[in-house]
């Protein structure tokens, strides 16, 4: 076979994610020919799949070099990049491939959510929110531009970007939990109930929901549904320890003052264990 051949079979093979075959005959193409750019950015592709991030990431700078204007390879070098944390290379990728092409709304958001690892919340927020403009049903733009103005104490706007992310994926449990989280901040505690709860019928062991309707029930002054609601989180995770702290405060209140030590005991005990981990890990580097 000549190195087109070797090429077109290595893009079949990769399209049938075959990965390591598709490599085999990549690296023959590439031999045959070394100046086709497509041949090193499939190649890149292929490693990224088997998550070898630094080998796709040679494979992607050398199809740039070859052909400086291979968007792909800026855009996937660029995820290359942010899976490695090299966050501010994922910027500088991004930002060539907005140059390239504007019109494209996911090389905004993957922008978007390399400043925003890199604390540029405002630049953060100007990508996310042209990726919005671009696509206007966007959901992952929608939910990162809300945890921006979340972390920000925005919570007004946050809450109205968790309302659209969950209006354009009703399936997600963390776009109900988000949402939770941005009404409890405004003290809308039955709404957040509601969220909350709505992320455990999508996925019932995220422990962290249970954690914040125990939470919004306190707050409510249900320390029966409180001490249920701590319940389940511990039976989802023994070892969440704030589980058992917040479960005393609540059977304190119910006069169980018993069972309420007991809890105590255990958020002492769990603490205890992790400052022990933390020290063997310490000692042992």
């Amino acid at each position: 076979m000549d190195a087109q051949e070797y090429f077109q079979h290595g893009v079949d093979k990769f399209g049938k994610s075959k990965q390591i075959e598709a490599i085999e005959d990549l690296n023959q193409a590439i031999m045959m020919n070394p100046k086709n750019d497509d041949a090193f950015y499939f190649r890149g592709m292929a490693k990224t799949m088997l998550k070898k991030h630094r080998e796709a990431i040679e494979d992607f700078t050398q199809a740039i070099k070859l052909n400086p204007r291979n968007i792909r390879s800026f855009h996937n070098r660029g995820i290359a990049r942010y899976k490695l944390k090299d966050y501010e290379g994922a910027r500088e990728d991004f930002t060539e491939e907005i140059k390239l092409n504007p019109k494209e709304a996911t090389s905004f958001y993957y922008r978007g959510v390399a400043k925003r690892k890199l604390s540029y919340y405002q630049g953060a927020i100007e990508d996310l929110t042209q990726a919005i403009k671009l696509n206007p049903e966007y959901e992952d733009a929608y939910n990162n531009r809300g945890l921006i103005k979340f972390h920000l104490k925005n919570y007004k706007e946050a809450l109205a970007d968790f309302n659209k992310a969950v209006q354009y994926s009703p399936k997600n449990g963390l776009n109900f939990y988000y949402r939770g989280r941005a009404k409890a901040e405004l003290q809308d505690w039955r709404g957040a109930i509601d969220d909350y709860t709505e992320t455990i019928k999508i996925n019932p062991q995220y422990v962290s929901a249970f954690y914040h309707i125990g939470k919004a029930k306190y707050k409510l002054g249900d320390y029966e549904g409180t001490i249920e609601a701590y319940t389940q989180a511990i039976q989802t995770n023994r070892k969440d320890k704030k589980s058992f702290y917040f479960r005393a405060k609540a059977k304190l209140k119910m006069a169980d003052y018993r069972g309420s030590g007991k809890d105590y005991i255990q958020y002492i005990k769990r603490r205890f264990l992790t400052f022990l981990s933390f020290i063997i890990h310490y000692l042992h580097k």
